[in-house]
């Protein structure tokens, strides 16, 4: 398909679909109380960002399909749940983050 930077074959827009998925399920394990602490030092709220950045080009990129908004919305409340801090519930963040992972599977090119 032809973009206004060029032309991307499927298997590239399906290697960025996978990236992008592999940095959300990321954001489990970085938080899940069993594995954390092998992550303390990742800055989550940085992750979150750049994935919704990354998120925000591919949008722009693919012709801004509506599944990015569902992603960016599941992954928005999955943040602001994790900032609850001491309050947060991890089953809400992880369903919102297992959510927002297989809904990538979903983007189409437009």
């Amino acid at each position: 398909m032809v973009y206004e930077y060029g032309e991307f074959t499927p298997n590239q827009v399906a290697d960025i679909k996978h990236l992008i998925q592999k940095k959300i399920f990321f954001l489990l394990i970085v938080v899940d109380p069993e594995t954390q602490g092998q992550y303390k030092s990742v800055n989550v709220p940085a992750a979150f960002d750049d994935i919704l950045r990354m998120l925000a080009g591919f949008n722009d990129l693919l012709n801004h399909p509506t599944e990015v908004v569902s992603i960016s919305c599941r992954l928005k409340a999955a943040l602001e749940e994790y900032q609850k801090g001491n309050e947060y519930d991890f089953k809400v963040y992880r369903r919102l983050i297992l959510t927002a992972g297989k809904e990538v599977e979903s983007i189409k090119e437009v």
